[in-house]
């Protein structure tokens, strides 16, 4: 008795901590939130990409039966419909031959009344008596009697023949209720199917799109652009500028979370950014480029204050100002907003717009050359460093996380980029996305002189041999070469193709809006628009296989420059100066040039 209650606690003591430890292995990252770091994004991502694996297998059986089905269901109408007009025709011979019958019964008819006559009225001594000979009279009889059995076949052939014809329409209106019942059956299956693969196309779609969401929010909480574009800045529709009292431990902020407005204090607005990914903490002198991202980010917040007195809020919570998570930051981050704390830029005096984005390419814009309106400030500055490479070269530091130049397949969870340097810890120069076919750059180029042509570009519906039949003699033929033209390393200004049917030059932006709109699965050239759309100052490559990968193969790649609007503070360039050993107050001054630091703990009045 003692071994079995024994037994039985530690049963349950086993059970017990089975329990626990399921549930600490069943503890997830939540994918409801708004910002990620690496590590739950990877989990969320693939936690979606192994439920869309769940179902695509099965999907793409019910996609071939469904097929299957339908093909037996066209199969099907079409035969019902050779039995249709089948049983017509025969309908209509069946209505000639009873017609014929009918009147061959009457003349029959007709001709035994006469007969009848005949035969009553009949003397058999007659012809004899007034026939020149016996053997008229006997032909006479013969005759008469042979028509009459004439008559009686034709209208037993008629019956047989009307007979036969209503047996086939039988067996045919048989064989079509067979068919009918048959396709009922499967045009049930075909429309049930049918159904149940939408249904699946549509989740799977949804899935997608929660991917989608989950690389948005990603990008939105690392790699922020502050500002989408200058009419939610400076546009006329903007509040009239009034100065503020700035005092670093009191001036609050109202943020737009889209749900609500939230005031809080400026700092711990701050301290709520997801700015610059964690992952840079291990990046020597990372706190530099943390302390800049910080005093951009405060500039920019103050500026907003300033220009908002006239609504109910100062900033959006997203890139359309500032990407704000709610979630405190962690000790580099939040040590970063202490440091810096009552510092901020000004030029002549005042608070300027502190704009930023991820990555400017090697050369910063100015916002009417990103965004053709905004101002010629920010200045362009060019962003190499002492090392005569781009500040925002990550990957030629061996640093992290790079996007100054990458092809962009986009492939979820790497930046594509070219590693040409293989020296660097893990480092590869092999790339696993695959370039443009040569038929594929053909067709887009096709499309550009198209596009040039027209005033606007072909959509997908329009097939390439339709767009080579309306430029004619001008299609590009077999390319030979490309070149991207890259003006004072800023923007690409025309692409030079030479084909076996022509030679031309391309305009930049609309090569690159052509490629967008027409190239095969999720290749894109990224770029910063305004709001109504219109691209400006794009950098971008084209290079083939070999002087892309130094492999041997055909196909082209399209590689961008850049990640955002490409004005004011580079993220990554802030980082790649912070790693060489320079400041946050010469990285600031680098990007923001002509502008003052007001020192640590400043409070006043500003505008």
């Amino acid at each position: 008795m003692k071994k079995k209650i024994v037994f039985l606690i530690f049963s349950l003591l086993f059970l017990g901590s089975s329990f626990l430890i399921f549930n600490f292995v069943l503890a997830e990252p939540d994918c409801s939130l708004s910002t990620y770091d690496e590590a739950t994004f990877q989990y969320c991502y693939n936690k979606l990409e192994q439920l869309k694996n769940q179902y695509l297998p099965a999907q793409e059986t019910n996609k071939k039966n469904l097929a299957s089905l339908q093909s037996q269901l066209d199969d099907l109408n079409k035969r019902i419909s050779v039995l249709s007009k089948q049983l017509e025709s025969l309908a209509s011979d069946i209505s000639k031959r009873e017609e014929d019958l009918a009147f061959t019964q009457k003349i029959f008819e007709q001709k035994t009344v006469d007969n009848y006559r005949f035969m009553r009225m009949y003397d058999p001594i007659t012809p004899f008596l007034f026939s020149d000979s016996a053997s008229d009279a006997f032909r006479e009889i013969s005759f008469r009697q042979r028509v009459a059995n004439e008559d009686k076949q034709s209208i037993i052939s008629y019956a047989d023949q009307l007979s036969q014809l209503k047996k086939d329409k039988d067996s045919l209106e048989k064989n079509k209720v067979n068919l009918d019942a048959i396709q009922k059956d499967v045009a049930q299956k075909t429309n049930f199917l049918a159904g149940e693969v939408a249904k699946v196309d549509a989740y799977l779609a949804q899935l997608s799109a929660e991917q989608q969401n989950l690389v948005a929010a990603k990008q939105a909480a690392l790699f922020s652009a502050a500002g989408k574009d200058f009419n939610t800045q400076t546009s006329s529709s903007a509040c009239p500028p009034q100065a503020i009292s700035y005092n670093p431990s009191s001036t609050t902020i109202r943020v737009n979370t889209g749900g609500g407005i939230q005031t809080m204090l400026l700092e711990d607005y701050l301290k709520g950014l997801g700015e610059m990914p964690r992952s840079w903490e291990n990046v020597s002198n990372h706190q530099e480029a943390f302390k800049s991202q910080v005093v951009a980010a405060r500039t920019y917040a103050l500026f907003k204050i300033i220009r908002s007195s006239c609504r109910n809020f100062d900033v959006y919570s997203d890139t359309r100002d500032q990407a704000w998570s709610g979630n405190s930051g962690d000790g580099d981050w939040n040590s970063a907003v202490d440091a810096t704390k009552g510092q901020f830029l000004q030029g002549n005096g005042n608070v300027i717009i502190a704009y930023y984005s991820a990555n400017a390419g090697g050369y910063t814009l100015t916002p009417n050359q990103s965004w053709g309106g905004g101002g010629d400030y920010p200045t362009p500055v060019n962003d190499n460093g002492v090392d005569g490479k781009p500040n925002s070269d990550l990957v030629a530091r061996c640093l992290s996380d790079s996007h100054y130049r990458w092809e962009y397949h986009y492939n979820f969870g790497r930046d594509g980029g070219i590693q040409y340097n293989d020296t660097c810890p893990g480092g590869d120069i092999s790339n696993n996305n695959s370039p443009l076919s040569e038929s594929e750059m053909e067709e887009i180029v096709d499309a550009t002189i198209w596009a040039q042509r027209n005033g606007h570009v072909p959509d997908n519906s329009m097939s390439h041999d339709q767009i080579k039949s309306d430029i004619g003699g001008s299609m590009i033929g077999t390319i030979q070469s490309i070149n991207a033209n890259i003006v004072n390393n800023q923007y690409t200004s025309s692409v030079h193709v030479v084909g076996s049917n022509t030679t031309t030059d391309l305009d930049g932006n609309t090569f690159m809006i052509v490629f967008d709109v027409r190239s095969p699965g999720k290749y894109v050239i990224p770029y910063a628009a305004t709001s109504a759309g219109n691209a400006k100052f794009v950098k971008y490559d084209i290079l083939t296989s070999s002087d892309a990968h130094g492999t041997q193969g055909a196909g082209w790649y399209v590689y961008a420059y850049g990640y955002g609007h490409r004005i004011g503070l580079d993220q990554e360039g802030a980082l790649g100066m912070a790693s060489q050993g320079i400041s946050y107050t010469n990285i600031l001054s680098h990007y923001y040039q002509g502008t003052a630091l007001t020192p640590q703990g400043f409070s006043g009045t500003i505008q």
